[in-house]
């Protein structure tokens, strides 16, 4: 059985508060544990910035799938900048995040950090692109379509570019292209 609150808290129109505490009981006490995660979010009409905490007990267990990983703990930190522009650029953006990730014990068991930069038009089109680097440890193998991730280090790195047309017209279109590591294969 699982069950959690969350709550989320406004002290101002800028600052937002989330919370949320989720518990696992099963007859075996062993397969029983706690989840919780806090954020805190601020923002105005040029920037933005984000840090969360999630908790993951080694002993709470998910059936319904919702827990990719558990034995963790997270923090996430990410910052944005917006400029808006003028008759012809609505606006341009720039965005940074990166992930820390330990287990019970603090070894590390993964990390990630990236950027995105953008630019969007009156008219209602954009375009941006992205990067990103990671680290992950896989305890356990795992599939991914027709392939099979086994346990060991990875180091990934990626890039990506998107375009998408004004989507209040009857035909839009968004494009999107991807290229980097992915577990020790390409995506």
């Amino acid at each position: 059985r699982n069950g959690g609150v969350d709550v989320t808290l406004r002290p101002t129109d800028q600052w937002r508060v989330d919370a949320l505490v989720a518990g696992s009981a099963t007859p075996d006490a062993d397969e029983s544990g706690l989840a919780f995660y806090a954020a805190n979010n601020w923002r105005n009409d040029n920037f933005r910035v984000s840090a969360s905490y999630l908790d993951i007990a080694p002993d709470f267990t998910a059936e319904t799938g919702f827990v990719r990983r558990d034995n963790m703990r997270r923090l996430h930190v990410d910052a944005g900048a917006e400029k808006h522009g003028d008759a012809r650029i609505r606006g341009m953006d720039v965005q940074g995040k990166g992930n820390y990730l330990v287990d019970h014990d603090n070894e590390v068991i993964g990390w990630d950090f990236g950027g995105e930069a953008g630019m969007y038009f009156s008219s209602g089109e954009g375009f941006g692109v992205g990067f990103g680097r990671s680290y992950d440890i896989v305890d356990e193998a795992f599939e991914v379509g027709d392939a099979e991730v086994l346990p060991g280090e990875y180091h990934m790195l990626g890039a990506g570019a998107g375009f998408g047309t004004n989507e209040s017209r009857p035909l839009s279109l968004f494009s999107q292209v991807k290229y980097g590591e992915f577990f020790g294969g390409t995506r």
